[in-house]
């Protein structure tokens, strides 16, 4: 494969090498729910095969843009949570950036998770969470128009009289032999 390339290895594996060729990015291919993927990126040194940094589960996407040098930006989302986050790494160095903080690249899934982690406390529950809250009045609405729709179709059929029945012809009466 060539530096700056990337290449479909199988059905659920796509490479990607850096453009000096020292490093390859392997993205796991996982389908998730209603026809969605996840491309699970993990770092791994072209020229000993030492894989650099793993994600810790299949819900994680992620994209690669290469820097100068032994840099790269990884642009992390999580697929069960809204938004994503940039982590820089330097391989070089073998450290990861997350915001201001450094990490030891060795501890960068780790570092990953709880920044997750603590992004997702920080912000709102995530858009598809149900909030009940919000549907209790919708709820209470819904239930009392059914309630008066059926009082007053039991009504309705409660007083309506019977249909009368009227003899318009004298049935045939048997014969009587004696």
């Amino acid at each position: 494969m060539s530096p700056g390339a990337r290449e479909q290895v199988d059905a659920y594996t796509e490479r990607e090498t850096s453009p000096d060729g020292a490093l390859i990015v392997e993205y796991d291919i996982h389908p998730q729910r209603m026809s969605h993927e996840t491309r699970v990126p993990r770092l791994i040194l072209a020229a000993t095969g030492e894989t650099l940094l793993a994600m810790s589960d299949s819900l994680y996407d992620g994209a690669v843009t290469w820097g100068e040098g032994t840099r790269l930006s990884l642009y992390l989302r999580r697929y069960d949570h809204g938004g994503g986050m940039s982590v820089e790494v330097d391989w070089g160095r073998r450290t990861i950036a997350i915001g201001a903080s450094e990490y030891p690249l060795n501890q960068g899934a780790g570092a990953i998770d709880r920044a997750f982690r603590h992004m997702v406390r920080q912000d709102a529950p995530p858009p598809h969470a149900p909030r009940p809250d919000r549907y209790r009045a919708a709820f209470v609405v819904i239930a009392l128009t059914l309630m008066l729709t059926g009082g007053i179709a039991l009504t309705a059929w409660w007083f309506t009289p019977a249909p009368k029945q009227t003899l318009t012809k004298l049935p045939d009466m048997p014969s009587q032999r004696r």
